[in-house]
């Protein structure tokens, strides 16, 4: 910015730049705390409704992995044979 006498203004432009970026810094703010509690007042109603939240759990019945271990498969094979991951074969394992 250059005023009438040729001199460079920036201290209207450097607090004007301020202000503009706190105010869109604020907008920014309460539109994310608006989608926050939209999507918190959607998995309470859900919740209300009696609707199951989260991934689904993955069971594995204890006595097809002690079969499998039996035949000499490892958890690891067995677990890729279901198509899961191994940590529910263990916990299946475990419970048995």
């Amino acid at each position: 910015m250059t005023s009438a006498g040729g001199e460079t203004n920036l201290r209207a432009g450097i607090h004007t730049g301020k202000m503009i970026f706190t105010v869109l810094g604020a907008v920014a703010e309460l539109a994310r705390n608006l989608i926050v509690e939209g999507v918190r007042a959607g998995l309470r109603h859900a919740q209300a409704k009696g609707k199951r939240l989260g991934r689904p759990k993955k069971s594995v019945d204890p006595t097809e992995i002690k079969s499998s271990r039996a035949a000499g498969a490892s958890r690891r094979t067995f677990a890729r044979k279901l198509g899961i991951s191994v940590a529910p074969v263990f916990a299946g394992a475990q419970g048995s």
